[in-house]
């Protein structure tokens, strides 16, 4: 025998070394495919759930990893899921007014679990992730399909990122239609 075949024969005979490397071909097993003949066809697409009228503006999933994912419209208001947008529910609760349903953006709170924001024909929030909303106040949003005296005719959709919230400060911004960045430092109530 070699001197690295005597070498490698001592440092295999000691009992820790051998569960290493017992463990060690176990774990690269483990990664062997069992069925090496199973083929991944092309991602297939069918329809989501989501209905209603009109175009869906934004999604917004919850950065918690809850499963919760929001979409908002710009005249059919709000859909939720709980399984990452596998199936679809409309979450209306709570709003009256069909300016409530223009939905221009949302935002789960980075520090607050189940609070969300929108940017719905004034600034909403939830505090059940989206299954009741809630009026904090009329700031001008534009996302639906309106005619606002104040507005270009044909006037432009702003949507997407308008709310953004500082999660050391918990500062919330709001960017509106005509009235600049607003800033609440109390989750949004004034």
């Amino acid at each position: 025998m070699s001197g690295l075949g005597r070498a490698l024969h001592r440092l295999l005979s000691t009992p820790a070394v051998r569960a290493l490397a017992l463990c060690f071909l176990v774990l690269c097993q483990s990664f062997t495919p069992a069925d090496a003949t199973t083929t991944v066809g092309p991602p297939a697409f069918g329809q989501s759930g989501l209905d209603g009228a009109g175009f869906q503006n934004v999604v917004a999933i919850d950065p918690f990893g809850s499963g919760v994912t929001i979409a908002g419209g710009d005249v059919a208001g709000f859909h939720r899921s709980t399984d990452y947008g596998k199936t679809w529910q409309t979450s209306n609760a709570g709003l009256e007014a069909i300016e409530r349903m223009r939905v221009a953006a949302l935002l789960f709170s980075p520090v607050e679990r189940g609070t969300v924001y929108a940017a719905a024909g004034g600034l909403l929030v939830s505090r059940d992730y989206g299954q009741t909303w809630s009026l904090l106040s009329n700031l001008p949003f534009n996302a639906g399909n309106t005619t606002v005296p104040t507005l270009p005719n044909p006037h432009p959709r702003s949507t997407g990122s308008l709310l953004a919230m500082d999660p050391a400060s918990r500062t919330l911004f709001a960017g509106t239609f005509g009235g600049g960045v607003k800033r609440s430092t109390d989750g949004g109530s004034t």
